[in-house]
């Protein structure tokens, strides 16, 4: 990671504890720094939201060790988790806030594209403006509507390019 944003270190946090729920075998110490150690132990508990001001206060490149992605268990979650390696089933309407310093613009402009390619029906829209939370009330309607007429048995509409 070299995003030195660290607000979002709480949400590395939650997904070393996905991993380490999936592979309890995984040993903490291979993957983060003794620093984050501790407040992963001291924060870190039934995935409690506390820790994501926990880990706010270390800065993200002292979160985990240099070469933390070559972890089997890391690379296996990550790969797992990577939208567009496997198919999904049935139409997909993707929601992007403009202003989303979580989930970019550009990242989901490439997972969109990775989803389209891989044959996908998606149908994507950007909010301009609107960040993260924000976005999820300010694309609700949008998203009811989708949703209504896939229950109504209309198909999805796909901004996927032919």
């Amino acid at each position: 990671m070299t995003d030195k944003q660290p607000l979002l270190n709480g949400l590395l946090a939650f997904m070393v504890y996905g991993v380490k729920s999936l592979y309890p075998e995984l040993d903490l110490k291979e993957i983060l720094t003794d620093k984050a150690l501790a407040l992963y132990n001291a924060s870190v508990e039934d995935g409690c939201s506390a820790a994501a001001g926990a880990f706010s206060v270390l800065p993200t490149e002292e979160m985990f060790k240099p070469d933390w992605r070559d972890n089997r268990y890391i690379e296996t979650f990550l790969e797992r988790n990577r939208p567009g390696a496997k198919p999904i089933y049935g139409p997909m309407l993707v929601v992007t806030g403009g202003a989303d310093v979580l989930f970019t613009e550009q990242a989901s402009r490439r997972i969109v594209g990775r989803l389209c390619k891989a044959g996908q029906k998606i149908q994507h829209r950007v909010y301009p403006g609107l960040g993260h939370d924000p976005l999820v009330y300010g694309s609700l309607p949008d998203q009811l509507r989708w949703i209504a007429v896939r229950f109504a048995g209309e198909p999805a509409a796909t901004t996927c390019p032919e």
